[in-house]
């Protein structure tokens, strides 16, 4: 959708722009990955590390003419250019995406949780086929920026959204809510991922629940107690569909022998193939299963779906190595759950007898190197004990 500087100007409220009826219709933060083009609003974002105030100039180099600054740099060509100044690019960029967001009357599915985010939203496009044309959040763009760049994708023809919303800290959700201003709630799971930011797990439940608070429809894990719990305690009007192992959801399921999964849903029984057979991947492919017979999909097509559905890059991702090796690359996320998740992938893979860990360090994982050092991952009848030499 195209804007004019004016209308950007009066969604931020900023001083007036030189410029007003230059055109825009596509967002950036990262001027490496911006090729150039009079259309593009470059957001100069401060932070620790870097200044987006930096690379103004190149940016004018390459055509760029539109920027949301939070202070005004002077250059060579600087009287050709839009400045939005505001007091924060980030503020800047939600406000702005959230101001495109409620021009569209359409479902939009907000994915949160510890594990699975990317994966459950990948997987549901994926089973969805041609029956919603459904824009998604690309790759992992789950931040406070990620979140904003991706709704600022919803298109006039589109039917529904899939957005995954990630935090680190409390604080962060009713910022993203704001600009997801979901219809539909997934909670996947919840584990380790940012532990070290909250007071307690159930803090931590909490604020991601905190994005789910108009939304219509809500899809919990049932066997979770924990966040059961606290769903019930905030008080949000949404109805509640559980997915469950146990018999205590509306979508209820049972492992075969074989690992695949025998589906309950609204007295129909039907029986789905996953590809991948890990804990990790069964527990996802139940979410996407709750969510796709939740907007309507038909059951058989989702069965027939269901063996067709591809690994997403870099979460236990099956590459060929050298010398006839096998690599799992599972470097996507970095915390203990995770790491459990692919422990658990790794020990079923019977190709090979010898197997090889390789570990990163774990910042998030919420606990004192010195713990970490000696910290031990179980699996059914294994045992793995890490090396000291993996932890500083």
């Amino acid at each position: 959708m195209m804007y004019t500087a004016q209308q950007i100007q009066d969604i931020l409220s900023c001083p007036p722009i030189s410029h007003p009826k230059c055109a825009i219709d596509q967002l950036s933060t990262d001027s490496r990955k911006l090729s150039g083009g009079s259309t593009y609003l470059f957001f100069a974002i401060k932070s620790e590390k870097n200044d987006g105030h930096n690379y103004l100039e190149e940016l004018y180099s390459k055509g760029v003419r539109n920027f949301v600054v939070s202070e005004l740099r002077h250059f060579n060509g600087s009287k050709e250019c839009n400045f939005f100044l505001v007091p924060d690019a980030v503020s800047a960029l939600q406000k702005i995406a959230g101001y495109h967001r409620k021009k569209f009357n359409l479902p939009v599915i907000a994915i949160t949780g510890s594990n699975g985010k990317t994966i459950v939203k990948e997987w549901l496009w994926q089973l969805l086929g041609n029956d919603l044309n459904a824009v998604r959040s690309p790759k992992s763009y789950n931040s406070q920026v990620g979140v904003p760049l991706s709704v600022w994708k919803i298109a006039e023809n589109h039917q529904l959204g899939i957005f995954e919303a990630g935090i680190s800290k409390p604080g962060e959700m009713v910022r993203l809510e704001e600009v997801i201003l979901p219809t539909i709630g997934v909670f996947t799971n919840i584990g380790q991922a940012h532990e070290k930011n909250f007071g307690s797990e159930g803090e931590k439940i909490r604020e991601k629940l905190k994005l789910f608070k108009d939304c219509k429809t809500i899809i919990l894990p049932a066997d979770d107690e924990k966040i059961v719990l606290e769903w019930m305690k905030t008080g949000y009007p949404g109805d509640v569909i559980g997915w469950s192992y146990r018999k205590k959801g509306n979508l209820n399921l049972r492992k075969t022998e074989e690992s695949n999964l025998i589906c309950q849903w609204k007295g129909i029984e039907f029986e789905v193939i996953p590809p991948f057979k890990d804990e990790a991947s069964l527990e996802n492919i139940s979410v996407c299963i709750a969510i796709a017979l939740h907007l309507g999909i038909d059951y058989k097509k989702i069965a027939k779906r269901i063996p067709t559905l591809s690994q997403v890059g870099m979460r236990l991702e099956m590459l060929e190595g050298i010398n006839n090796s096998l690599l799992i690359n599972d470097s996507y996320s970095a915390d203990l759950s995770s790491l459990q998740i692919a422990l658990d992938f790794l020990d079923q893979q019977q190709q090979h007898k010898t197997k090889t860990l390789i570990v990163s360090d774990i910042l998030e994982a919420g606990t004192e190197d010195e713990s970490l050092s000696t910290h031990c991952f179980s699996l059914p009848g294994k045992r793995y004990k890490l090396p000291d030499r993996y932890w500083p």
